[in-house]
């Protein structure tokens, strides 16, 4: 059993982490057989004197429960996983590329509606998980530690307009964000009740196919990520997009994240058939 805060390995990270403990497990004691390592400092160097982005409460645009804490004397968040059918997510794929726009891109898009057809908005806020690994930084796919970010994403939109549209403001949203100087901000930010990431990095999964054979054979892992946000989504690009939500019980009662987990299911279901109709008839 591996446990460790967040504060010291990112998503990325640990799958990286865990590949040297296997290799090295596996009886090579050879320490050069591993990729040599990046310094974490060369990471905090760059991040030095960035700008933080905007807070949540600066960015207009409500969140799903007006900003509610998890009670310290909270227990384990509840999960509840669905997976959207083969079939509609080669759909989404199909849809979302004559537009230019990620699978990440229209996934943050649909939970933006999801969010606002609870609160009857048609502009929300919430926090978005990213990567926070410069390009132009030598050895950013291979740095170990706290990388990731949570940006602050705004979206909105009007109940006649295709949603194309709004996942196309979306997109350059994040372009820009990643072409700013000041992108690699590390920080667990606690700010955000609504949260969620794509976590289209290399999973630690892949690392069963890799040792499938040799002295040491991985034949199964298990992962489980808590957090502190009330409401927090993980949706896992594949043949099958995975649609993970956590929840804390005393903030949002079982029956309501059931509700809004089926919702955004439906949600991807309504925009396999095309991302050009209104946000009315996708939302309605």
């Amino acid at each position: 059993m591996l446990t460790h805060h967040h504060a010291v390995l990112d998503g990325w990270s640990t799958t990286l982490y865990l590949r040297e403990l296997f290799t090295l497990y596996a009886g090579i004691n050879d320490l050069t057989v591993l990729d040599e390592a990046v310094p974490y400092a060369d990471f905090v160097a760059r991040a030095a004197g960035a700008s933080r982005s905007a807070a949540p409460d600066q960015v207009k645009g409500r969140s799903l429960l007006g900003r509610r804490r998890v009670p310290a004397s909270a227990g384990l968040p509840r999960e509840l996983s669905l997976e959207v059918p083969p079939e509609v997510t080669a759909r989404l794929s199909e849809q979302a590329r004559p537009h230019a726009v990620t699978p990440a891109t229209l996934i943050q898009g649909l939970w933006a509606l999801m969010v606002g057809e609870e609160l009857g908005e048609d502009t929300v806020a919430f926090g978005a998980g990213a990567a926070g690994r410069p390009p132009g930084l030598p050895g950013y796919d291979r740095g170990v530690g706290l990388l990731g970010d949570t940006v602050t994403t705004r979206v909105s939109w009007r109940p006649d307009e295709p949603f194309a549209r709004v996942l196309r403001r979306l997109q350059e949203q994040a372009v820009g964000s990643w072409e700013a100087p000041d992108r690699f901000r590390p920080t667990c930010r606690a700010g955000f009740d609504t949260w969620m990431v794509v976590a289209n990095y290399p999973r630690f999964t892949r690392l069963v196919e890799e040792f499938a054979d040799g002295a040491l054979r991985v034949a199964g892992a298990v992962c489980r990520e808590f957090n502190h946000h009330p409401l927090s989504l993980m949706a896992v690009p594949g043949d099958r997009l995975a649609l993970h939500l956590a929840h804390a019980p005393e903030v949002i009662e079982p029956a309501r994240a059931d509700e809004l987990a089926h919702r955004l299911a439906l949600l991807c279901a309504r925009a396999a058939d095309g991302l050009d109709q209104p946000v009315r008839r996708l939302a309605q």
